[in-house]
Parts: C-alpha cells; structure tokens; sequence
C-alpha cells in the first residue's frame, strides 16, 4: 500500500458526476431556471460531492487538475459552452460567479491545518501532522509530500511567511481574514498566469489584452 490517495480522487469525481447526471433533466437543461439558481444548486448539491474531506489530501498539482477539469466540464454544460465557441476558463468562472477549484482546497486546507495547529498537543490528528519517523532510509530521487509540504506549498501560493504561519493560526479569528486574503491571491495568480501566457500566444496584439473578468488559463 503506498497511502496514494489518486483512488479516493477518481471516486470524488465519480461522486460528482453521478450527482451532476441526476439533476441534468430536472434543473441543468431547463431553460426557464436562471443561470444564477443553477450554479447556487451546483455549489450546494456538486461541489460537495468533489470536495468531500479533500481539506485533509494530501494534493498533488496532478489531483488538482483533475478535480478543477471536472468543475470546469460541469459548469461549461451547464452555460451550453462548447470548445468551438473559444471561451476561456477564466471566463466560464467569471459567469458562474464562482472560485475555482485550486482556491477552494487552498482556503479549505489552510482552515483545517490552523485547527489542527490550535488542537491540544495530544490529539491525534495533530500528533499525525508533526509526527516524523525515526526508522527506515529514504528513497533517491523527489521524497513523496507530506501534508505539511502541501500546507507550505499553499501558504507559498498564497504570499504568506512559512516561518510564522502556525503562529498567526493560533488565532482563530485572524486566521479566518488570512484564509479569505489567501483566496483572493490564488484567483488574484491565476489570473496573471492566462495574462502572461495570452502575451506569449499574441506577441504582436500585445496593446490589446483581454479584460480581467476574462483571465483564466484555457
């Protein structure tokens, strides 16, 4: 057993999916339902499903990809957008109103990491967290993530200090304004990354780029 969790990921999706098919005839494709209700409905009856206990993953970039390309398939069918019509993710999340994936588990991650660290030194799941080995030899090559690698990866995301993190978590309050701010900085990043990369494809239309309610990589 290698604690891989790329299993539990394919039965989120699958979760997901089942979820989405079942109110495909009752609400997705019913015109006379606002596109507001519908992404309202998808937050409270589809993300869930994807995003059940992923606060506790150990995330790898590939897991997150997946999971954003499912919410990104669900929300394109449910606008009617197909690829031919040449509209960017960024776009699909700016009509639905709705963070993506990578923000989600970012903040969600980030909240449960501070509750963990506020935890009294004996419970388990924060004994789990700093717990480290004292048998056996590592591996060559890239060492497998541990959760608190995935922590680190966020905060970096998230322009916050690695070194005092666990100390503004103990806050309960300001960890909760640290978790929005770090929310709005992934979306914030991901934006700049579509920018940076709309400039590579268009070299020579670079006075013209796209507004910012349409940033997201394709």
């Amino acid at each position: 057993m290698d604690n891989s969790i790329d299993l539990e990921i394919t039965r989120r999706i699958q979760s997901a999916t089942s979820a989405f098919g079942s109110l495909e005839k009752r609400v997705w494709s019913q015109r006379g339902i606002r596109l507001a209700t519908k992404c309202k409905l998808y937050r409270v009856f589809v993300l869930p499903c994807l995003l059940y206990s992923t606060e506790t993953y150990t995330l790898y970039r590939r897991h997150i990809k997946k999971l954003t390309s499912i919410q990104l398939r669900h929300l394109r069918c449910i606008m009617g957008i197909t690829w031919q019509d040449r509209v960017s993710n960024g776009e699909v999340l700016q009509r639905a109103k709705m963070e993506s994936v990578e923000a989600i588990l970012v903040k969600s991650q980030m909240r449960w990491a501070g509750h963990v660290v506020r935890m009294p030194d004996e419970r388990l799941p924060k004994a789990v967290m700093y717990a480290e080995l004292t048998v056996g030899k590592r591996k060559r090559g890239g060492q497998k993530l541990r959760y608190r690698d995935v922590v680190k990866r966020h905060l970096k995301t998230a322009d916050m200090d690695v070194d005092t993190w666990e100390t503004k978590a103990s806050d309960r309050v300001n960890w909760r304004k640290k978790i929005h701010d770090a929310g709005k900085t992934v979306e914030r990043k991901r934006k700049e990354k579509y920018l940076e990369g709309w400039r590579k494809r268009h070299p020579s239309t670079s006075t013209t780029v796209p507004s910012s309610n349409s940033m997201g990589s394709r």
